[in-house]
């Protein structure tokens, strides 16, 4: 599971929208290093889409939205790259 298509997924959903705003591209380092090594415990892509969500909301608080097809769509997107091979 390689960390830059982690930031991919992580940058294009932009969970606190601080790349919107011109932000450098390595802002969310920590949270994707986070990920990382949570993201095989989940069981589902719902599960990592929650976990994407509380993960960012815990960070960056109310500067995340409840925008779950945002969330949902970065899921899908790790799932498959959980379980590429």
């Amino acid at each position: 599971m390689s960390e830059t298509e982690w930031r991919k997924i992580i940058n294009e959903c932009d969970p606190a929208n601080l790349l919107a705003i011109g932000a450098p591209s390595d802002e969310y380092e920590s949270e994707i290093k986070e990920l990382i090594e949570a993201a095989s415990s989940c069981n589902s892509v719902d599960e990592l889409a929650h976990l994407i969500h509380e993960l960012f909301k815990d960070t960056f608080g109310d500067l995340t939205h409840d925008e779950k097809e945002k969330y949902q769509q970065a899921a899908e997107k790790g799932w498959l790259l959980l379980h590429k091979d």
